[in-house]
C-alpha cells in the first residue's frame, strides 16, 4: 500500500512539473524539457534562436502559376495550421540552405512552403534582438 502511494506521489509531481514547463509545446515535440531548461539557463541567446526559428524562418504562401515555374520538391505537412517547422524539417529530411531561401510544394494544397535562408534567419534575428 506505501509503495502505491509513493507510486502516485511521483507520478502526480512528474505531471505537475510537465504542466509548469513555460516551453513552447512545439519545441517539446523536438527537444527534451531538461535540455531546453538548461539551454534557457545556460545559453539564453541559442535558447532565444530555437524560440525565433518556430515562426520566423518560413511562410506559407499561394502558388501563382507565372511564379516558381520549375520543378519543386514536394513535401508533406500535417497540419497547415499549427505548423512544428522543426517537425516539417525533420520528417521531411530538409535543411535550410545558408545562402539561397528554398522553396517546397505542400502535398495536397496549392501552398507553397518558403524556407528563409540562415542568413537572412541571422539577420532577422539580431535585429530582432537588438530591437529589445
Amino acid at each position: 500500500m506505501r509503495s502505491i502511494y509513493m507510486l502516485l506521489f511521483l507520478l502526480l509531481s512528474s505531471i505537475g512539473a510537465i504542466a509548469q514547463s513555460s516551453h513552447d509545446q512545439r519545441l517539446l515535440e523536438s527537444y527534451e524539457s531538461e535540455y531546453l531548461d538548461r539551454l534557457e539557463e545556460q545559453s539564453p541567446v541559442i535558447y532565444q534562436r530555437l524560440n525565433f526559428y518556430l515562426d520566423n524562418t518560413y511562410q506559407i504562401i499561394e502558388k501563382h502559376p507565372r511564379k516558381f515555374t520549375g520543378p519543386i520538391e514536394t513535401i508533406k505537412i500535417k497540419d497547415l495550421d499549427n505548423i512544428n517547422i522543426f517537425e516539417v524539417q525533420n520528417s521531411n529530411k530538409i535543411s535550410p540552405d545558408y545562402k539561397r531561401k528554398l522553396v517546397f510544394k505542400i502535398k495536397g494544397t496549392n501552398k507553397l512552403l518558403l524556407l528563409e535562408s540562415m542568413e537572412q534567419f541571422n539577420k532577422d534575428f539580431n535585429k530582432n534582438r537588438q530591437s529589445k
